[in-house]
């Protein structure tokens, strides 16, 4: 009787310590927690190469531009909680914008590196050819020749993403051009660019570019320039053109709760070599079919959005994550309550 519970009070605590890891991306150092690109093998849009899960929402990597699609945090946080009464079952919103890269290259090589350890399998909807299992995630995509000697180097971080523009000695970057569509409001302020959603804000910091001379790390004078959608590089001190170049953004997120929580724990259990499992939920936002502000009922969703069954292994100490596998309907709410 004693050992029952015993047994009990621990699946107890840990189904409390579980949800909280889960709710911090069920990471416990900084390495970790970084955000993640994963591979498309069918799971999502054909036009999609890589997936990250962000604070809020997703980026999808495509050949030739960046997805993002960002949803209502806070509204889903109260239709979880139920806290404020008086919007509870409001609509979870979401905003999709899109940056491309303008005039690139065709023949671009799309690679992925610094595998992780942990892996995900995706079990979502009737087609079973759209399923798969044991799909990797990598911390760096690199875009090879993006544009003619320039390549492109995106890693994930904590909450931001950065990625490195590389010119090739005597390649010009006069060929750099972003252009968005779908955001609200783009904007330059003291050097950054402020872009705006209906949801969220978010804010790419004033670029840093450098060459090494003789062995050391040189700062190269670098503004952004933003012409009504488009953004593109100036250099206005100049750099030296038979050295390779870095330029160097980092975007963060901000979004107003501050909280990165989207999966939602509701059970815990363990196995006979002390493996740590959690079952919860997850909200999810798909590949966008439309740009701009959207009610997710137009993009495949319900008026909630799409909410999936996530499982997921850790090691015995609940710090490492090993896999994690979503499951659910295409279009439909799932829960799980327990695990056994």
């Amino acid at each position: 009787m004693a050992l029952t519970a015993r047994k009990y009070f621990f699946l107890f605590i840990l189904c409390l310590c579980i949800s909280h890891v889960q709710a911090s991306g069920g990471k416990t150092n900084e390495s970790q927690s970084a955000i993640k690109f994963t591979e498309n093998k069918t799971q999502w849009d054909k036009q999609v190469l890589f997936r990250a899960q962000l604070d809020g929402g997703a980026l999808f990597l495509q050949k030739n531009s960046f997805t993002y699609n960002f949803y209502d945090k806070e509204t889903l946080r109260n239709n979880h909680t139920g806290r404020n009464k008086q919007s509870l079952g409001k609509p979870i919103n979401s905003h999709a914008f899109r940056m491309t890269f303008l005039n690139s290259l065709q023949t671009t090589e799309v690679s992925s590196r610094q595998i992780t350890t942990d892996y995900t399998n995706y079990f979502i909807g009737k087609d079973k050819k759209r399923w798969s299992g044991d799909v990797k995630n990598f911390r760096e995509v690199n875009y090879k020749n993006l544009y003619e000697g320039i390549d492109l180097q995106i890693l994930g971080l904590q909450n931001s993403i950065k990625y490195n523009l590389i010119v090739a000695p005597n390649a010009s970057p006069n060929l750099i051009a972003f252009y968005y569509e779908g955001l609200d409001k783009l904007t330059l302020e003291k050097g950054a660019l402020r872009l705006k959603t209906s949801v969220n804000a978010m804010t790419e910091q004033k670029p840093y570019a450098y060459q090494f001379i003789d062995g050391f790390e040189v700062e190269v004078p670098c503004e952004f320039v933003l012409k009504g959608n488009t953004v593109a590089f100036r250099f206005p001190k100049g750099y030296d053109k038979n050295i390779e170049l870095v330029i160097d953004p980092i975007l963060v997120f901000a979004c107003s709760s501050g909280s990165t929580a989207d999966n939602f724990g509701m059970t815990a259990t363990y196995d006979a070599d002390g493996n740590l499992y959690s079952g919860g939920t997850c909200f999810d936002v798909g590949f966008p079919v439309t740009l701009g502000a959207y009610d997710p009922t137009f993009n495949g969703g319900t008026a909630y959005g799409r909410t999936d069954v996530v499982v997921t292994k850790y090691d015995s100490s609940g710090a490492f994550l090993q896999y994690s596998t979503y499951i659910g309907g295409a279009a439909s709410t799932e829960i799980v309550t327990s695990l056994v």
